[in-house]
């Protein structure tokens, strides 16, 4: 499962996207607390307790 560090303007981390083989994607924070869900297929961002958050790839924004 690939993983994408997030990092802030002072390159403190600020959280993690992984990808799984099916292209869907689970952000955490920098403490590895999940905080939502990207399934490309249905194009949905969902999160941590799977509500609905918006249409596309809004991930960065549960941060």
């Amino acid at each position: 499962m690939p993983q994408q560090t997030l990092k802030d303007r002072n390159n403190n981390t600020i959280g993690y996207i992984q990808t799984d083989s099916k292209g869907k994607q689970t952000i955490k924070d920098k403490n590895l607390v999940v905080k939502g869900y990207y399934d490309p297929e249905t194009n949905v961002t969902k999160d941590r307790n799977h509500r609905v958050i918006g249409r596309g790839n809004l991930l960065a924004t549960l941060l």
